[in-house]
């Protein structure tokens, strides 16, 4: 879920203000907030539509509420919060992630009056079983701008089961017209409802166009709710007769998306938006043209069996008739990486070197306008693959809490490389003050391994060597030591489970990543104690690196995480390993 926050200031409309979206949660919260006073009633296992005659499979659809959603919905998600799957991530030490809390992080006055609510109405926003309360069925929607409008309508239909949701409408809205907000009731036969005016934040860029007052609708009939930015579109949700799904799940590219999700059995959200019917006939974001996004659909899924596992599917589309360039990448094996990784690493990720070379074209005019730059950079043309490793530093190895580093570049000039990685560090070196000054020397290991190497009074610094086809940068020399020992009987990929060695090593990607959250636990016990001495931290910094939250976070195992690409299609997929 943070991924997505992260993500939306730069896809989402900047009109929908965050006090449209606040207003919205407060009002779901509000209707569940008894949820927590009552005693839940055993819930099913959502319905789960498999394949029909047009294709549409793979998706689990929230029975019948994915069907009250409008037909031309140019997006939606399906949160699925009685399923199984769901309740074993509740249970796992992964939990803490999907709490209510971390969806409310910061510290702002619209943030705190959020959570001051929810805790006055009973509902506990740092209780991990919050989302299993709030949303037992929920789909979320966004469909194209209509009658000229730039804005798409954005609304949720849910159900919280067990819960009298009439009853918390009118807890909710007396809530928020005590709170200064703009509440007028709206009729509805057989429920209730009212809407929501929101006056929008003045956006600098729009100036001096003044900013519009929005409006959220929200409804409740028959134990459904229904709220959209648009009061017709919240009425037809929940009063038309739910018949058919919308009309995208027929689309080719709604196939395409969703074909490599998980089994329905271990899925409890999943969701799929069409990025050029969710901007309409304009094509374009709000200050960034759709031009910069090279989009056509975006497909997400959840999941959940022993650890937590993400899936997500970018659809790409051609460019002034050309293809992307994301199109024409091709995935490498990081194979000869890790066979030189130390064994017990905290993290390890790697990128293809295609990938590298066409980031660096895509740069060439700001490149070319710094010629030290152009120069310095001259190393990743070549590269086949190039990865980071770091692990963690023997205690009283270095005055600072750091752990040791390795660069890998997989070249077929290996000696070339060096001498220009040589010349970058020495070019970034000479205003560094630990290191101006300090000279390049050369001995010879036992194995006949030259090493170059500049060190620092604090114990690190640059450590270079040349091996057949890879070479090798650590910020320690033991680190660089262990790896050339390591090249020929890679134990780190031989303690790994099939499912991550598989990633790292056999299957050809344009990134990988892997991160060991017991060695990231042992990394922030060590540096705990210097940061309080040299570096005092705030009071968040602090509570973060108390014990029992390092605990968590060895609790948690290992993340592993890849992107490759077929076609137009690019495939980033995450995974945890329970602790061994």
């Amino acid at each position: 879920m943070r991924v997505f926050r992260q993500a939306i200031p730069s896809l989402s409309v900047r009109r929908l203000s965050f006090r449209v979206a606040g207003v919205c949660f407060l009002v779901i919260a509000g209707l569940v907030a008894g949820c927590s006073k009552k005693e839940e009633k055993a819930q099913t296992s959502q319905s789960v539509v498999g394949a029909t005659a047009s294709g549409v499979a793979q998706v689990e659809l929230a029975s019948e509420l994915l069907k009250r959603v409008p037909g031309n919905a140019a997006g939606f998600f399906v949160w699925n919060g009685s399923h199984e799957a769901y309740g074993r991530l509740l249970e796992s030490p992964w939990a803490g992630s999907t709490s209510l809390g971390s969806m409310l992080e910061g510290s702002n006055e619209r943030v705190e009056r959020v959570k001051k609510f929810l805790s006055a109405a009973g509902l506990d926003p740092d209780d991990k079983q919050t989302w299993r309360k709030l949303f037992s069925e929920a789909v979320f929607f966004v469909t194209p701008p209509e009658g000229g409008s730039a804005e798409p309508v954005v609304g949720a239909v849910f159900r919280s089961d067990g819960i009298d949701l009439a009853e918390k409408m009118a807890a909710i809205r007396k809530e928020l017209a005590a709170s200064g907000e703009k509440v007028a009731d709206v009729a509805i036969d057989g429920g209730t409802g009212f809407n929501i005016v929101v006056p929008q934040e003045a956006d600098p860029a729009s100036a001096p166009v003044p900013p519009q007052e929005q409006q959220l609708t929200v409804l409740v009939r028959d134990g459904v709710a229904a709220l959209a930015s648009q009061e017709g579109v919240a009425r037809n949700v929940l009063t038309a007769e739910p018949k058919n799904l919308p009309t995208l799940v027929e689309t080719d590219d709604f196939k395409r998306a969703v074909a490599q999700f998980p089994a329905q059995g271990a899925r409890f959200a999943s969701g799929y938006l069409d990025v050029s019917k969710v901007l309409g006939a304009s094509g374009q974001l709000p200050g960034a043209p759709l031009e910069t996004l090279p989009l056509r659909a975006v497909s997400i899924a959840l999941s959940m069996t022993d650890a937590p596992q993400t899936d997500v599917r970018m659809l790409y589309r051609e460019q002034n008739g050309e293809k992307s360039w994301i199109e024409q990448l091709v995935p490498s094996s990081s194979q000869e990486l890790v066979s030189a990784v130390p064994t017990k690493p905290l993290l390890f990720f790697s990128v293809d070197g295609q990938a590298l070379s066409k980031l660096k074209e895509m740069a060439s005019a700001q490149i070319a306008a710094q010629p030290d730059l152009a120069s310095q950079l001259a190393f990743i043309d070549g590269v086949k693959r190039l990865g980071i490793s770091a692990r963690l530093a023997p205690l009283g190895q270095s005055a600072l809490p750091i752990p040791d580093l390795l660069l890998l570049l997989e070249t077929d000039k290996p000696q070339e490389a060096q001498a220009q990685l040589k010349a970058l560090i020495a070019g970034n070196m000479k205003n560094a003050p630990m290191m101006a000054g300090n000279p390049w020397t050369e001995k010879e290991l036992p194995d006949g391994t030259k090493v170059q190497s500049m060190i620092t009074p604090l114990g690190f610094g640059a450590f270079l060597a040349s091996a057949e086809g890879l070479l090798l940068a650590a910020s320690t020399e033991s680190q660089l030591r262990s790896a050339l020992a390591e090249r020929g009987k890679p134990q780190f990929v031989g303690e790994l489970s099939k499912p991550v060695s598989s990633v790292l090593a056999d299957q050809s990607t344009v990134g990988n990543l892997y991160i060991n959250f017991e060695q990231v636990g042992a990394f922030l016990e060590n540096m705990g104690g210097v940061l309080a001495m040299f570096a005092p931290q705030d009071r968040a910094a602090q509570d973060w690196l108390l014990p029992e939250n390092i605990a968590s976070v060895k609790k948690m195992g290992l993340l592993v995480g890849s992107v490759t690409v077929e076609g137009d299609a690019i495939d980033i997929r995450s995974f945890y390993q329970v602790p061994s």
